[in-house]
């Protein structure tokens, strides 16, 4: 079918931030008191989910926004070397100009996603930043409410499991992409509706060839 509304994550999705994140990780543990990352476990954890990931630091919920926040501030003062994926900018152009909707949902700030996104944003019809780590579904119902778009003509593309289960329980169709956070082996297994090995396959996908599926 072809997707009225494209409701992308922004960390690993659109931002290649992942590197960032990892380097931030021993900073993050020393300040909030959660246990450190141990290089040793990359391979595992990137097949957790956000539960999982949680029990694997040791972090309570009760902690998780004053985390974010603390990432939001170290990305808007250290991360000026992270950039958006290579494609980015002509994929966000070619689903404008086919007549999508784009959207942003994020548990990042504003202030980075315009930073990293630069002239590109302009192509975001809605922007929903600093979504909570475990509510995104209500987000994303919210954002396809309030673009007047139908759950079913809806798509929310992702780079982790989280991504997956939100579009789910939010009752829209999920993309994965293979280049993000979480492995692409552990999203093959969750079975989203489009799972995208290279960015331009999105593109593909959804303007040029919209009734096809690749999972």
């Amino acid at each position: 079918m072809r997707y009225q509304l494209v409701i992308f994550d922004f960390d690993g999705t659109l931002a290649d931030s992942f590197p960032f994140f990892l380097e931030s990780l021993d900073t993050l543990a020393q300040a909030h008191c959660f246990n450190r990352y141990d290089p040793a476990d990359f391979d595992r954890i990137r097949s957790y989910d956000t539960r999982q990931l949680l029990r694997y630091f040791g972090i309570p919920l009760w902690k998780i926004p004053r985390v974010a926040r603390h990432f939001q501030r170290l990305m808007a003062h250290g991360g000026h070397t992270i950039q958006p994926f290579e494609g980015v900018p002509a994929m966000l152009e070619a689903l404008h100009h086919a007549g999508m909707q784009l959207a942003l949902v994020t548990s990042n700030s504003l202030e980075n996603v315009e930073r990293i996104l630069g002239p590109s944003a302009r192509y975001l019809d809605r922007v929903e930043c600093n979504a909570p780590l475990l509510g995104k579904s209500s987000r994303l119902k919210q954002v396809a409410a309030r673009c007047n778009v139908s759950p079913d003509a809806t798509i929310c593309i992702g780079d982790e499991l989280r991504d997956i289960q939100a579009a789910r329980k939010a009752g829209i169709a999920c993309g994965a992409v293979s280049w993000g956070y979480a492995s692409p082996e552990a999203l093959r297994r969750a079975g989203p509706d489009c799972f995208f090995e290279r960015l331009d396959a999105i593109t593909y996908t959804l303007v040029s060839h919209p009734t096809t599926e690749l999972a």
